[in-house]
């Protein structure tokens, strides 16, 4: 399987795929293949098998994750601890801070655009900006169910 060398290709988290109709439809209309799953867990295990041997600074690959995961309460099944989720209403950012964005993260320069349904407030963006100042990577949050913020899941698309 050629993964992200000849285009953009999406992994994604989303515990509720029916949340994200909107934004799967733009994927599909431009004809964006991702994968999406469940839970961090069965993304990194899929991660591990496709991209073994691969240099990733080489492949055109973003991620998708769903800020709230409910259902998962911590991340000891990728052997991190003392990573609290605040029963998956951080789980999804969590992820990223703890897998995607840590020092020696193969993952680190690649693109991530959270989806949530929370409120964007202070809190949460000071979160955001703390993981894109220490990252190369862009990182983008959008709100589900706002036809507004399409057009900026359109540009995310568009930089990876």
């Amino acid at each position: 399987m050629e993964i992200g060398k000849n285009g953009p290709v999406l992994f994604w988290i989303e515990d509720r795929p029916l949340t994200v109709t909107p934004q799967e439809s733009i994927l599909k209309q431009a004809e964006i293949p991702f994968h999406m799953y469940g839970t961090p867990s069965e993304l990194t295990s899929v991660l591990n098998d496709l991209l073994t041997g691969m240099d990733v600074n080489k492949l055109r690959i973003g991620f998708i994750i769903d800020i709230m995961l409910f259902g998962v309460s911590d991340l000891r099944s990728l052997d991190i601890w003392d990573a609290p989720t605040g029963n998956g209403v951080h789980a999804g950012y969590v992820f990223v801070d703890r897998f995607l964005r840590t020092k020696n993260s193969r993952f680190i320069n690649k693109p991530v655009c959270f989806l949530t349904e929370r409120t964007l407030d202070d809190d949460l963006m000071q979160d955001i900006n703390k993981l894109q100042t220490r990252s190369g990577g862009n990182i983008e949050i959008i709100q589900k169910y706002k036809d507004a913020e399409l057009p900026r899941f359109q540009k995310f698309l568009k930089n990876i």
